[in-house]
C-alpha cells in the first residue's frame, strides 16, 4: 500500500473513533462494493480496481487492531454484507483473493462477532468459492468456514449439535466438502481441513448415512494415527472422534472399527530397539489411549470398560506404569487408565 493510501487508511480508523453512528465514511465503501460489474469490460474493470484499493483500506485500517466496537461498525454500516454479497453474485473469475482477505481482517476471535457474522449466513457464498480456480481462494474458503465452528460450536456442551449444520447443508455444502474430500488431487493439509469442517458439522449428530459414517470415522482415527509429526492435528482429531462419540450410532461405528484385542497386544510391547523404533512404538500406544480416552469421555456405563478390562488394557497400562522410564510415560495413558477405572 502506498503512503497516500496508508494515510487515507489512518484517518479512516481515526473517524470511526470518533463519529456517532452511523459512520458515512463506512457506509459510502459498503454501496461502492455492492455495485454491479458492468457487462462493459472497461467500466467493469474500473469498478474492480476502486474495488480492490477500498479493500486494501480496510485491511490496513484493521491491521493490529482488535477492537470490537471497531468491527461491529464495519457491520452496522454494511461492509460484511456487501462483501457477502460479491462472494454470493460475482463470478468466480472476478473474485480475487483480496475479498477474503478483507473478510477474514473483519473477524476476530470473538463469539460475538463470528455471530454476527454467521447471523448473515454468508455460507452460500463461501461454499460457492470451492469451485474457484484459485487455490489459495479455496484454502481461505475452509479457513473462514473453520473459524466460524472453532468460535461458534458450543465447546462446554459435546452433545449439543453444530449451530451451522442446517444453514451449510441448505446451500449443498456437505456434499461439496465430502466431493472434495474424495479427490485425489487436493493436498494432504487440504483434506485434514475438510475432515475437520465435516467432523465438526456432526458433533452431537447422528450420521445417518452409513457410508459417510464410516468414512469419516474411519478417516478421524487414520488422523490420529498418522500425525505423530503434528500434535496439534492428533489432538483435533482426538477431539473431534470425542465429539463424534457421544451419538450412540457414531459411537456404535468406533466400536466396530476398533480392534481391543491388537491394542492390548500393542501395549505390551517392550521398549526396546532404535530410538526411532522406541518412538514408533510409542506414538501407537500413545494413538491407542487417545482412542480409549475419545470412547470413554463422559460415557458413564459399564459395558465398554468390562470389554476393554477382558481384552488386557489395564493389565496392559499397568505393565508400562511399572517397567517404563517415568519420562517416558505419556499423560494419554494415564488418561486412559484413569477413564477404565
Amino acid at each position: 500500500m502506498s503512503d497516500s493510501q496508508d494515510l487515507e487508511a489512518q484517518t479512516l480508523i481515526q473517524r470511526i473513533y470518533i463519529l456517532e453512528e452511523p459512520c458515512p465514511e463506512l457506509e459510502q465503501i459498503a454501496e461502492e462494493l455492492k455495485q454491479q460489474l458492468d457487462e462493459n469490460e472497461n467500466e467493469a474493470s474500473q469498478i474492480l480496481i476502486r474495488q480492490e484499493y477500498l479493500l486494501d483500506l480496510i485491511i490496513n485500517a484493521l491491521n493490529y487492531n482488535k477492537d470490537i466496537e471497531i468491527r461491529k461498525r464495519y457491520f452496522k454500516a454494511g461492509i460484511v454484507d456487501s462483501l457477502i454479497y460479491i462472494i454470493s453474485t460475482y463470478e468466480l473469475d472476478k473474485i480475487t483473493l483480496k475479498y477474503l482477505e478483507c473478510l477474514y481482517s473483519l473477524l476476530l476471535e470473538k463469539k460475538e462477532i463470528i455471530q454476527l457474522f454467521a447471523e448473515r449466513n454468508p455460507f452460500p457464498g463461501i461454499i460457492r468459492l470451492l469451485d474457484h480456480q484459485d487455490e489459495e481462494v479455496r484454502e481461505t474458503a475452509l479457513l473462514l468456514i473453520l473459524e466460524i465452528q472453532k468460535i461458534g460450536i458450543d465447546k462446554t456442551n459435546m452433545n449439543k449439535p453444530c449451530p451451522y449444520f442446517d444453514a451449510i447443508q441448505a446451500c449443498g455444502g456437505i456434499d461439496k466438502f465430502f466431493k472434495l474430500f474424495s479427490n485425489l488431487d487436493i493436498d494432504k493439509e487440504m483434506k485434514s481441513q475438510i475432515l475437520v469442517i465435516i467432523g465438526l458439522l456432526f458433533i452431537g449428530r447422528e450420521i445417518t448415512n452409513q457410508q459417510i459414517r464410516q468414512e469419516l470415522v474411519a478417516n478421524v482415527k487414520q488422523m490420529i494415527y498418522d500425525s505423530d509429526d503434528d500434535e496439534d492435528k492428533k489432538g483435533i482429531a482426538m477431539v473431534l472422534l470425542t465429539m463424534l462419540s457421544q451419538n450412540e450410532v457414531n459411537r456404535a461405528e468406533i466400536m466396530k472399527q476398533t480392534q481391543f484385542d491388537q491394542i492390548a497386544r500393542d501395549l505390551q510391547l517392550p521398549l526396546t530397539g532404535t530410538k526411532e523404533q522406541k518412538e514408533k512404538i510409542q506414538n501407537k500406544q500413545e494413538s491407542h489411549c487417545m482412542l480409549i480416552f475419545a470412547l470413554l469421555y463422559n460415557r458413564s456405563g459399564d459395558d465398554l470398560r468390562k470389554r476393554l478390562i477382558q481384552a488386557g488394557l489395564v493389565e496392559a497400562l499397568l505393565k508400562i506404569f511399572e517397567t517404563y522410564d517415568l519420562n517416558s510415560i505419556n499423560g494419554f495413558c494415564l488418561l486412559a487408565f484413569f477413564y477404565i477405572h
